[in-house]
């Protein structure tokens, strides 16, 4: 019997992923469209997250991780499937929504329509220095887990947002009881099964002086076991890191180099990222 392996990539298929969603869905998987025979004894939800539209309003994102987080839910119960997909009823979504048009800035590079005074505020209050008031995205559209009955969606510079472990619906923005001090949380976490215990990040960048780097410890009530920050110099960006018995390990990426120039060109458009 030829494996799924062997079969040639359908690319018509996989160029499916990257179409923008107008609509969310709930229904029961088809035996029809399920291949083979799913174990009766099989229980438990299988939860992803992605960027759900390429584009807002009519705005074509740069890149898809701009794009609203798109959260899906697959649930296996007596040898059927149910799926269950809900956009992130983020902040910035809403606003958009009652608007009919892109307000706020995506972090890769997507400008929103109207916005060329706000890139001129941002270099003015940069080359004065001042803290820039930006309105950047929060797709919330990297990450999602379940821990300790609640579901988060995560981005890399903003706080979580809370999903019902049921029917997907937003609750809002969760700081983990006011743990979440930096105001953010990165996308990768890490579990340890054996202490049953949550591990995540904050990461806190600055343009002038060392970002702020925080790991925090869960238990399975969501009570804050163990805490350490760090100010690091050169540091940059954390997208994950390695949990080991007894160290959390980080990287200094050379990919990611934040200075007043590469903000400044990011305010005239000249680039997405580097």
């Amino acid at each position: 019997m030829e494996s799924d392996f062997d079969r040639p990539l359908a690319v018509h298929q996989v160029r499916r992923g990257w179409e923008s969603l107008e609509r969310e869905s709930e229904y029961w998987v088809p035996q029809a469209d399920i291949i083979g025979r799913i174990p009766a004894n099989l229980r438990g939800t299988l939860l992803r997250n992605g960027p759900g539209v390429n584009e807002v309003y009519g705005k074509k994102l740069k890149h898809p991780i701009d794009g609203d987080g798109m959260v899906c839910a697959v649930t296996f119960v007596d040898g059927r499937a149910h799926f269950r997909s809900k956009f992130v009823s983020s902040f910035h979504r809403r606003q958009e929504a009652q608007a009919e048009r892109m307000l706020y800035n995506g972090q890769m590079g997507t400008t929103a329509t109207g916005t060329a005074s706000q890139s001129l505020q941002l270099a003015m209050s940069l080359l004065a220095g001042k803290k820039p008031q930006v309105k950047f995205r929060n797709p919330s559209n990297t990450s999602v887990f379940y821990w300790g009955g609640k579901v988060l969606t995560t981005y890399e510079t903003h706080l979580p947002h809370c999903l019902d472990p049921y029917t997907l619906e937003t609750l809002g923005l969760d700081d983990l009881g006011g743990t979440l001090r930096l105001g953010t949380m990165a996308a990768h976490y890490r579990m340890d099964m054996k202490k049953k215990r949550l591990i995540c990040l904050s990461l806190r960048v600055r343009l002038n002086g060392a970002a702020q780097v925080a790991l925090y410890e869960f238990d399975q009530h969501w009570h804050c076991c163990d805490k350490v920050q760090h100010t690091i110099d050169g540091l940059n960006y954390i997208h994950d890191f390695v949990l080991l018995p007894n160290f959390y390990l980080v990287h200094m990426t050379p990919f990611v180099k934040l200075s007043m120039s590469s903000v400044l060109s990011w305010a005239a458009g000249k680039q997405t990222s580097s």
